[in-house]
């Protein structure tokens, strides 16, 4: 868990951020989203209040993990045709 948090620390630093970190790494946190997007196939009217709710505002200080996953997943969700 300390190694986890000094991690979330540097990242913080070095991404200059105002958000707050877990210290997970990007490509886990992408893992996690390209593992949901292929068991749940949302349309897009259906993913976008998901990737709202992760992105995290205005309501709270948001996680720059979440914000990962929303990105993520908006990226591997079916195109409209």
């Amino acid at each position: 868990m300390r190694t986890r948090t000094l991690r979330a620390r540097a990242e913080a630093r070095y991404l200059k951020s105002e958000l707050a970190f877990l210290g997970t790494g990007v490509p886990t946190a992408r893992a996690v989203a390209r593992s949901f997007t292929r068991k749940h196939t949302l349309s897009r009217p259906r993913l976008l209040p998901l990737v709202r709710a992760l992105w995290g505002e205005p309501r709270s200080r948001s996680l720059h993990e979440r914000r990962v996953v929303a990105r993520t997943s908006a990226r591997c969700s079916p195109q409209p045709t």
